[in-house]
């Protein structure tokens, strides 16, 4: 019955099973997950190989297209990163009917800078020439696990078991949503909560590190890091909140699913850019 149900719901709201709020003061606003996959062309040479990843969503979460960009080495990435982003926002400036005049909204999320690369000042040029008929606003975030913070709530007691046995979970575990200033351009974001942990003995759940660049436009990293929260609750994995934002996590998942294909005979990245270009085939 609840199957039934899950699937009505899902063809009433044309394939899309929840969306959140969004700035509406904008003609249009995009969020784009950025990440990579890696690779060895051989075990002897030991060259490493790379794949750009870039999924795309409106503002309100809803996944608009992913794209994956050919393999290339190192030295190439930047050139590869700059044909590929300027030829997704090419795609949705045409896909999303931008018009001149239009106040158009960008905002990057990447999971971890990239070694010697200025990813955001590359992705702020290919802003810049697409958008040259528009009023753009830019942000590019860096959005991580891997830092050496730890949130605690003293005043927090927990959730007392539900059968009255033993002790409570999510003991000094801070609400979900809870976000600390702890820079200019930093921010800490508690993306779980004592309701969410499900062991008494679960330790303390790492917070997302939020990191705005400097040459961002826009700069508002309260609006961002409540934008980063909502995006983790739209995974379609699960009813559930994600570790991270969907527009990291599906990179993620793409990536991971990248290196058991390119096992395949003949493989080629290129095929996910025609047909399976608008659907969530990572899932």
């Amino acid at each position: 019955m609840l199957q039934n149900i899950s699937t009505a719901l899902y063809a009433k709201l044309n394939g899309t099973p929840w969306t959140v709020d969004q700035d509406k003061t904008v003609a249009d606003e995009l969020v784009i997950g950025m990440g990579t996959s890696e690779s060895f062309q051989t075990r002897i040479m030991e060259r490493e190989r790379f794949v750009g990843i870039t999924t795309v969503f409106r503002g309100d979460g809803n996944y608009l297209l992913g794209h994956i960009s050919k393999e290339c080495a190192y030295s190439e990435y930047p050139d590869m990163l700059r044909f590929s982003t300027t030829a997704v926002l090419e795609d949705i400036k045409k896909r999303n009917g931008w018009m001149p005049g239009d106040r158009i909204r960008i905002i990057f999320h990447s999971s971890k800078p990239f070694k010697n690369v200025e990813v955001a000042d590359i992705v702020k040029q290919c802003v810049a020439t697409v958008g040259k008929e528009q009023q753009i606003e830019f942000a590019f975030l860096t959005v991580t696990l891997d830092h050496p913070f730890v949130v605690f709530d003293p005043n927090q007691k927990g959730i007392e078991n539900r059968y009255g046995r033993g002790s409570a979970k999510g003991v000094m575990v801070p609400e979900r949503g809870t976000i600390l200033e702890i820079g200019r351009y930093t921010r800490l974001l508690c993306t779980n909560g004592p309701r969410l942990i499900k062991l008494e003995k679960a330790p303390i759940p790492s917070p997302l590190l939020v990191s705005i660049h400097k040459e961002s436009d826009f700069v508002d990293l309260a609006y961002l890091s409540e934008q980063v929260l909502k995006f983790t609750s739209l995974s379609w994995r699960s009813t559930l909140p994600a570790k991270k934002p969907v527009s990291i996590y599906y990179s993620e998942l793409i990536a991971e699913l990248l290196t058991r294909l390119r096992k395949v005979p003949g493989w080629s990245p290129d095929s996910l850019n025609i047909k399976l270009r608008a659907s969530r085939w990572f899932l």
